[in-house]
């Protein structure tokens, strides 16, 4: 499906974000569409970033931050009407293209409407993960959608023997981190090392791996009395979320300044999740956690089709980092793993090596991961596929 040629190149784009990471990707993706087409005009949800970028919000973006059944059901009838809104925004403005970003729940929902209703190309920005689990979406989402917008290299793949279309242009962290990316020079390592402690970005994750990483961390001050610990603050987690049961030099860093902090670190304890992508940016060996509640891991394992949970370790198609999952997840296992990690080891260079390979395969070319997703937008709204 293509859109209708204007031939001033005044194209009307709807964009739908539904949390602060997709707004990131939202802001980005305008701005590198103004330079492709600087008449086009956009109409939407998002939030800070893309109300700097020149969207003027149909809602509140925080409307549609909510998860689980229970969270979401009494705000149901206001999320339909928000539903209903964007689809009227649509209608009015006559729009050329739907671009989703992220929140499949909402965005999908949309997309089938439009679709159905206006007969637009349909665009979604960030892949679910239908290549761990659920294989058979693929076909029920390309009912609704024309193209893919993928973050990871092997998604592209998974789709080309589906009837959905897809390409990879690169995961944000490259645009985020670029200009911190270590050079080929190895790092010195010095008596006392640092160590990042990252836990996770949500409570609850934090809940479950925090007093083992802490324990772990005792361990490596009796093989290191002089190493120091850094744990990056993601918006929204706060000092007290890490309590102490034993004193530790712990310095704990906010802001844009934690990922300065991280890349001046010798390796890292991590939860699984994008926090690996960001080490492995910055040059930083890691080992990796994963802890699920009990019920939850048992109720999804089954059904997840994935031997690796880190995605360093999809991006490099094997295990480069090392991953300890549920109750492997031991303060003698993190501190066995992490301590070769701390000195000049085979272990130690051979992940800085793979993590180099990691960097590459996040990134298209000389293109931004904006920049390539422009291109593909850009190239459905004149015609190209």
């Amino acid at each position: 499906m293509t859109a209708q040629i204007r031939p001033n190149g005044a194209y009307r784009i709807c964009i739908v974000a539904g949390e602060a990471s997709g707004d990131l990707l939202g802001a980005g993706l305008m701005f590198a569409l103004k330079a492709h087409l600087p008449e086009v005009t956009f109409v939407g949800v998002g939030g800070e970033a893309m109300t700097k970028a020149g969207l003027q919000s149909l809602f509140p973006m925080s409307d549609l931050s909510v998860m689980g059944i229970v969270e979401v059901l009494p705000r149901l009838p206001l999320i339909l009407q928000h539903m209903r809104t964007v689809l009227d925004a649509a209608k009015r403005t006559q729009i050329d293209v739907l671009v989703t970003i992220d929140s499949p729940d909402f965005s999908f929902r949309v997309a089938k409407k439009i679709h159905k209703q206006l007969g637009v190309p349909c665009i979604h920005y960030v892949s679910p993960h239908v290549w761990a689990w659920r294989k058979g979406r693929v076909r029920k989402m390309a009912r609704f959608l024309d193209h893919v917008l993928a973050l990871f290299p092997f998604e592209e793949d998974f789709y080309k023997n589906t009837p959905l279309a897809c390409t990879f242009v690169g995961h944000p962290v490259v645009e985020r981190l670029r200009h911190l990316a270590p050079s080929d020079a190895a790092k010195p390592l010095g008596t006392a090392p640092k160590v990042a402690l990252l836990a996770g970005s949500r409570r609850s994750e934090i809940t479950r791996l925090w007093a083992d990483f802490a324990a772990a961390a005792v361990l490596v001050l009796k093989e290191h009395p002089g190493a120091t610990f850094v744990v990056p603050l993601a918006p929204g987690v706060t000092p007290d979320m890490f309590p102490l049961n034993v004193p530790l030099p712990v310095q704990f860093v906010a802001g844009e300044g934690r990922y300065a902090a991280l890349k001046s670190c010798d390796a890292a304890l991590a939860a699984s999740g994008t926090a690996n992508l960001e080490l492995a940016m910055l040059g930083v060996p890691m080992v990796v956690a994963y802890r699920l509640a009990a019920l939850t891991y048992k109720l999804a394992r089954p059904f997840v089709k994935v031997e690796n949970f880190s995605p360093v370790n999809l991006v490099a198609g094997k295990r480069v980092v090392p991953e300890l999952l549920q109750t492997e997840v031991t303060p003698q296992s993190l501190a066995a793993l992490l301590l070769p990690l701390l000195e000049n080891t085979d272990a130690r260079q051979t992940q800085l090596f793979a993590l180099a390979g990691v960097r590459d395969g996040l990134q298209v070319g000389a293109l931004t991961p904006s920049q390539k997703a422009a291109e593909v937008v850009a190239n459905i709204l004149t015609g190209g596929k």
